[in-house]
This record gives C-alpha cells, sequence and structure tokens, in this order.
C-alpha cells in the first residue's frame, strides 16, 4: 500500500468526519485528501520528478502536515526540517539532501532551486490541479529523510522507506495506541516536525481527529485538553513538568486516556506526580531517527517498573550485544542493537557510515543499556 492509497482509504471510510483542527479551522477527511491531491498535482506541475527531495519546513499547522502528504501522494521524497533550528541547520540538510524545492513559512534567507512561501502554498492547496495525485514507487523506495541530531559530527540523513513508515504505523496500532478509533482526539502538542507528527498516521487510519496546536504553552493545554475532550497526546518530559506547575492542574477536567511519552529519560518523581494527577495513562517509547518511535515501549499497566523503557515492539527484535556484537546474559551491560521492517534503509549519501551501523545484520544504537529477566530494557 501507498501512504496515498491511505488516505484515500481514510476519505472514504470517513469522509465528512474532522480529519485535523487547527484554532476555529476545521478539515474534514474527504478535504484533506482533495488538499494534497492539489497541492501534490502543482509540485509535479513545477517539473519536479519521483523521488526528487522536497524540504518542508513549517511550524505546527494544518498546512505543514497537507505539505508532507502531498509530498507523499506526487512520490516525492520529504526532508525533514524543524523551525528550532538555526538557518544553517537548514541550509545544510537542504544541501546535503540535494532537495530540489523548499516549502517554508517565509523563512528568509533559505536557498534552493524552487521555494515555495506561506502565501503560494495556500493558493496552491485552494487552487492547485484537481483530481487524484497517485505516483506509485516500490515499498523500498525512499519516502523521507530525517536528520539525526548530529551529536558527533555532521547530521546525517536518514532513509526511510514506504515499507518502513507502514512498519511504524502498523507498530502503533498493534502496540502503543491499539484502542485507536473514530472519535478520539490526538492532541498535537509537541512539534510535529518530531515526535509528535508520528501519530497523525494513526489517526488518520482509525479516524481520530488530529487536534493541532500552533505553539506549545502549558496553560493552553490544560484548556484545550479540556475544551475538546481530548483523548490521546504526546509528550515529551519536559513538557510534562510545566503542565504539572500550572495553576489549574487540580481543576481541570480532561478525558485523557493515553499520554505517550519519549524522547528523552523521565525522572521517576516526575513521572510519579503525573500518575498521582492523570491517572495509569501513561505510555512509553523509545527509538531513535535511525529506528523512529520504534524499538521498545512501556505500557501503562507497566509503569511498576521504574526506570524501564519498556520491551520491544511486537514487529521489532532487540537484544544487548558486547563488542564483538555476541548477546550478553540478562543483566548485563552492553549496547542495544535491533532489527525489524521499522529501520532505516541507510544513510543517505553516506555508505561507510551505513555498514558501520549496521553490523551483522543489526542496527546499532549507540545506546548502553542492559535487560532484565523478564525482557525490559533500561
Amino acid at each position: 500500500m501507498q501512504i496515498g492509497s491511505l488516505i484515500r482509504r481514510a476519505a472514504r471510510y470517513f469522509g465528512a468526519a474532522p480529519c485535523l483542527i487547527e484554532g476555529t479551522r476545521v478539515l474534514s477527511f474527504t478535504e484533506f485528501d482533495a488538499a494534497t491531491d492539489r497541492l501534490g498535482n502543482a509540485l509535479l506541475a513545477r517539473g519536479l520528478q519521483p523521488g526528487d527531495r522536497v524540504g518542508v519546513l513549517f511550524s505546527n499547522s494544518i498546512e505543514c502536515l497537507i505539505a508532507y502528504y502531498a509530498v507523499a501522494k506526487a512520490g516525492l521524497v520529504r526532508v525533514g526540517l524543524n523551525t528550532r533550528e538555526t538557518l544553517d541547520n537548514h541550509q545544510y540538510k537542504i544541501d546535503d539532501s540535494g532537495a530540489r524545492l523548499v516549502i517554508h513559512a517565509d523563512i528568509a534567507d533559505l536557498r534552493a532551486e524552487q521555494l515555495i512561501g506561506a502565501t503560494e502554498l495556500a493558493q496552491l492547496i485552494a487552487h492547485g490541479p484537481a483530481g487524484a495525485c497517485a505516483v506509485d514507487r516500490t515499498l523500498e523506495a525512499p519516502y523521507r529523510l530525517g536528520y539525526t541530531g548530529g551529536t558527533t559530527g555532521k547530521a546525517k540523513a536518514v532513509t526511510l522507506t514506504t515499507r518502513g513508515e507502514l512498519a511504524e504505523l502498523s507498530a502503533f496500532l498493534m502496540d502503543l495506541v491499539p484502542n485507536l478509533k473514530p472519535g478520539d482526539t490526538f492532541l498535537h502538542a509537541a512539534p510535529i516536525a518530531h515526535a509528535s507528527g508520528a501519530f497523525f498516521l494513526p489517526c488518520l487510519a482509525r479516524g481520530a481527529t488530529s487536534l493541532v496546536m500552533s505553539k506549545f504553552d502549558p496553560g493552553e493545554f490544560l484548556e484545550l485538553a479540556e475544551r475538546t475532550q481530548a483523548s490521546m497526546t504526546f509528550l515529551v518530559p519536559t513538557m510534562l513538568a510545566m503542565i504539572l506547575e500550572q495553576p489549574t492542574i487540580h481543576t481541570a477536567n480532561t478525558a485523557l486516556h493515553t499520554i505517550s511519552y519519549g524522547a528523552a529519560p523521565i525522572a521517576p518523581a516526575l513521572l510519579e506526580r503525573a500518575q498521582a494527577r492523570f491517572g495509569q495513562v501513561f505510555a512509553q517509547c523509545y527509538g531513535q531517527a535511525e529506528s523512529p518511535m520504534v524499538i521498545t515501549f512501556l505500557g501503562p499497566d507497566e509503569h511498576q517498573r521504574i526506570g524501564s523503557c519498556g520491551r520491544p515492539f511486537t514487529l521489532v527484535e532487540a537484544a544487548i550485544l558486547d563488542a564483538e556484537d555476541r548477546p550478553l546474559p540478562v543483566g548485563e551491560i552492553g549496547e542495544i542493537c535491533c532489527r525489524g521492517p521499522q529501520t532505516m534503509a541507510y544513510y543517505w549519501n553516506r555508505p561507510q557510515a551505513t555498514e558501520e551501523v549496521f553490523r551483522n545484520g543489526w542496527l546499532h544504537t549507540g545506546d548502553v543499556g542492559r535487560m532484565d529477566e523478564d525482557g525490559y530494557f533500561y
């Protein structure tokens, strides 16, 4: 299945139900399908070819998600750009990926063969060529490039395929949000360009609504969660700590039944405070750019294991290996390694780095950990 087929399926099944909400704006599943078609067709009409890279540099917004999935429908390769980074970082990723076009929220001084700013983007979404935009590529073809944190030298572009994207989607629906359904509302408070964006396709596939906060504010988060009775969200620990400090924290009447968190370790004291306020609703996910969001997870009923990042997702094999890639006994410290359909295909234009990270059939995360006798990782 192509990502475009998934969007068309959602439009057929859920039609006029709200797919995206931002402020007072509401976009149905049918409207989202049509908007991504128009923009996808407009991109191809500008001379882009399937496989060309397209940067998308937008903060949380309906337009950001339309751009992401118009690029996918057109068979183009999205280059992940985050508005919180510097202009130099943006330009490095544009140049390194060879992006022919960048869709951006009026960021000054960007350089690319073609640029589409916010005003032109709105026009293309509204008035681009109608009709289904459906470019089929193999499941092994590059789908998007996501850059690593670059903590050891220049950031590397992780090449993710459509097969890998569908594997991540399957892992989420199977393990992390198995009860996601029509009528649920997922509150996107964290950056869509980062982890929160990984929850959009599961919502789309199950007919749930994605409620987008353009900018995170802890007080506004509580007010929005209460007013909309949102059922799910994703937070990083620092965001959760800010929410717990709000004056309205004890009076807000929320309906959150799943709060996923990750991207950084969480202090046991913070988790205990959060559970005392919201209940046993927390689900932790551990992954990295090379295995995006999907290595291990710790479900709400497993949070008595303080300090654990959980057990592998159903579709993932994980192990603690020594320097010679031999499995270590329970309790011994080594490198966390994993394999499965969710991992990247390779680093873009970096064959040596790819060979190093995929030694002996395992993706080497570079993270140190241990595993207990029940298969939980730390």
